[in-house]
């Protein structure tokens, strides 16, 4: 046990449990009470006994005398019994405070130290002994930053019953946190007589909490610098509950908007039950990747992330993770490079084309060097007759034309650019056009309506590839119209329409190719250009007439565009420079110029 300075009195261990001992006030009634009843009992018995005055007063000499020692002889017990209580409470309370763990230790209203737990060395590294001889010691050891509030909780009538947390440097210099606790005592009396000071070691759990602190510091520095989009979401309500700013960015929403919205609400309304459904399954371990998941964004744009999900506990409560990686630009070059292949397969295909053409042409040409010479000698042996001679005229018309064709196909799949385009009317070529299909179309019951001005400027063409353009148009249009009305029906009719128009300050010549057939879906339209794409039966198509049509308009200098409403109607726009690409007084512009760009009824 440590020494101290103490009285019975002012022990600190016995302020506040004076009752324990006797008080002034308490003696004073004993003696009064004692002496009532010694006085009156002993007058009585003095009196019957002793009737003579001098017998009376001597024992009442000697009774005063044995009131004073048995008076004294009462008093001194009760006074040791209370004191040997007192020492023995006094034991108890200094055995608890000395093996607490905590440092505990008592101030007087002077000021003075005047009792210190053992524990203290533990905590701060001095021994109690220190304390009582360095009157400032607990002062200085406080930490520089807390030692205002901690030295005013100290001064007497000041101290209140309310916890702080401090530092203090120890005596090797590391530096602990404590739990600072303080209780005012009083005397017997009930006057101010000091406090009571208890400081727990809290330096693991400040420790701990700042570990955390750096923790959630670094989680919320991932979390909000990520590079993907992060969303939590409660796993059982499906709400979302914290968003990064990277998928506020991603959505276009702030975070209070989207603690707002549920999960389903991130996705276009026609996908939301897939991924809520997906979601689901991940819940119990069936799912943990989706690829290129549509998000709904507030401008109504839709991205797509590449969406990786964790189920954990967040806040106490079991939430889903989602890592959102936006993969809306890769997705746009993925396609950009598809087209790129698809080009490039394309120009192997014409390739393919030009090599086939190639053989094709010697094969023919022989034939039709033949044929040539028999429709000849049929004209030199049937001299005189003019219908025998008009048949030979066709046959070497018909097979000129199948060269010029075979060598257009070659020239085309070749680039080859031997010969060069002439002025030509566009009433010339459609004309000897529709002399070759007319009968064709007369037996699948089509008519053909034609409206070409006659005076329509010249354009700048080869004439036997720009009647090429024309037949396969018209061909095309003749089998949507067999599809849709296999038999007579009245909207079965191709209108060949041509007229001036200005665009981009030039003049140009729009030839329109028109029928109400079934229109081109637009699947097929993407791709109806591309070389043997074809949605004809195999005995019908190759897949080569419109990519040859594309690339003859092209070299052209010209534009072929298509309009079409499924179901209903088609029209091919063939736009060609005129010979005078300036633009004339009073010509009107394109848009009042476009033929029928109101829908077909």
């Amino acid at each position: 046990m440590n020494k101290q300075p103490t009285s019975d009195i002012t022990s600190p261990f016995l302020r506040g449990r004076a009752h324990v001992l006797p008080n002034p006030a308490r003696l004073a009634l004993v003696y009064i009470l004692f002496a009532i009843l010694w006085i009156s009992s002993s007058d009585l018995i003095l009196g019957w006994l002793l009737p003579d005055f001098e017998s009376f007063l001597m024992a009442q000499m000697i009774k005063g005398s044995a009131f004073v020692v048995v008076t004294g002889v009462l008093v001194f017990l009760l006074i040791r019994k209370a004191e040997l209580s007192a020492l023995d409470l006094e034991h108890s309370f200094r055995t608890f405070a000395d093996n607490t763990g905590d440092w505990e230790y008592w101030i007087n209203e002077d000021g003075q130290v005047v009792y210190v737990t053992p524990a203290c060395e533990r905590v701060t590294g001095y021994p109690p002994e220190e304390f009582y001889r360095q009157a400032g010691l607990m002062q200085e050891m406080i930490h520089e930053e807390d030692r205002p509030a901690l030295v005013d909780s100290h001064k007497v009538g000041a101290c209140e019953s309310r916890p702080y947390e401090y530092r203090i440097v120890r005596r090797d210099g590391t530096i602990r946190w404590l739990l600072h606790d303080c209780h005012p005592v009083s005397d017997a009396w009930g006057r101010p007589a000091g406090f009571r000071g208890t400081n727990k070691d809290i330096t693991g759990r400040k420790q701990a909490e700042e570990a955390l602190k750096r923790s959630e510091k670094r989680f919320r520095t991932l979390f909000e610098e990520a590079a993907e989009g992060i969303l939590v979401a409660d796993a059982e309500f499906m709400t979302l509950k914290y968003a990064n700013p990277r998928a506020c960015l991603m959505l276009g929403c702030s975070e209070e908007e989207i603690r707002q919205m549920r999960v389903e609400d991130l996705h276009p309304e026609k996908n939301r039950s897939i991924f809520v459904d997906a979601l689901q399954s991940h819940l119990r371990g069936d799912l943990s990747l989706s690829s290129a998941v549509p998000l709904a964004t507030r401008d109504g744009v839709c991205r797509y992330a590449d969406v990786t999900t964790a189920a954990m506990e967040f806040d106490g409560t079991r939430c889903l993770v989602g890592f959102f990686t936006d993969v809306t630009e890769r997705l746009r070059l993925e396609k950009e490079h598809s087209k790129a292949e698809a080009h490039l397969r394309q120009a192997q295909k014409m390739e393919a084309v030009g090599t086939l053409a190639s053989g094709v042409a010697h094969e023919i040409n022989n034939p039709i060097m033949g044929i040539t010479g028999y429709a000849d000698l049929m004209e030199e042996h049937t001299r005189g007759n003019s219908e025998v001679s008009r048949l030979a005229g066709e046959i070497r018309r018909e097979a000129g034309r199948i060269h010029r064709i075979v060598t257009n196909l070659l020239r085309f799949a070749r680039s080859e650019k031997n010969e060069a385009p002439l002025p030509t009317r566009l009433n010339d070529i459609v004309d000897a056009t529709l002399s070759l299909v007319q009968m064709v179309m007369r037996h699948d019951q089509i008519a053909l309506e034609v409206d070409l001005p006659g005076d329509l400027p010249p354009v700048l063409c080869l004439s036997p590839q720009i009647q090429q353009v024309v037949m396969n148009l018209l061909t095309n249009a003749r089998d949507a119209l067999n599809t849709k009305y296999p038999g007579y029906h009245e909207n079965k009719v191709v209108k060949i329409t041509a007229r001036p128009l200005v665009r981009a300050c030039r003049q140009w010549i729009r030839l329109t190719v028109e029928d109400h057939g079934p229109g081109i879906p637009k699947g097929v339209k993407q791709r109806m250009f591309d070389p043997f794409y074809t949605t004809k039966p195999a005995d019908k198509g190759t897949g080569l007439g419109l990519a040859i049509t594309y690339g003859i308009v092209k070299e052209h200098g010209g534009e072929l565009d298509v309009e079409t409403q499924c179901g209903e109607w088609t029209r091919v726009h063939v736009d060609l420079p005129m010979v005078n690409g300036e633009r004339r007084k009073g010509e009107r512009r394109e848009e009042s110029l476009h033929p029928g760009n109101d829908p077909l009824p």
